[in-house]
């Protein structure tokens, strides 16, 4: 018995020690983006990537106009041609001409497109997804508009 009972806490404390050693998980990436030639930010958390898939979430704004909390995911594409981006969030109406819930899809330093809905339909697209650093935030208004203007 005393056998048993040596060898079965043995194993718990093998296994905590193996799952403290193994459950370790790196901090959250956070990158910022502006959607040009908008002048709107996405202030985006990447979370650790599983099995090619990663979590985003954080926050689409054009300063003074709107701010969105957003998620998604950076997904793999097809083909193995780079990782797309796509973000879904739901917005204060008053703020988006009545629309309730946006979302972006596109490619890091490539075009994106965007969709509304709620308040009748609207659609945008833009030329880039830009890298920014994001201890500038919020950068100034390049004097052009936001990506939910109409």
């Amino acid at each position: 018995m005393q056998v048993v009972a040596r060898l079965l806490a043995s194993a718990v404390l093998a296994a905590s020690v193996t799952g403290m050693v193994t459950d370790t998980q790196a901090a959250p990436t956070r990158k910022c983006y502006v959607l040009d030639p908008f002048i709107d930010v996405l202030n985006l958390v990447f979370d650790d990537a599983t099995l090619g898939h990663q979590l985003v979430y954080g926050n689409w704004y054009a300063s003074g106009l709107y701010s969105v909390a957003v998620s998604g995911a950076f997904e793999p594409l097809p083909g193995g041609g780079g990782r797309h981006l796509g973000i879904v969030g739901a917005i204060f109406p008053s703020s988006t001409n009545g629309n309730l819930i946006c979302s972006i899809g596109g490619t890091i330093a490539g075009p994106f497109d965007l969709q509304c809905a709620g308040n009748g339909e609207f659609q945008n697209s833009g030329t880039s997804i830009t890298h920014i650093a994001c201890g500038s935030l919020p950068p100034p208004a390049k004097g052009g508009r936001a990506a939910l203007s109409k």
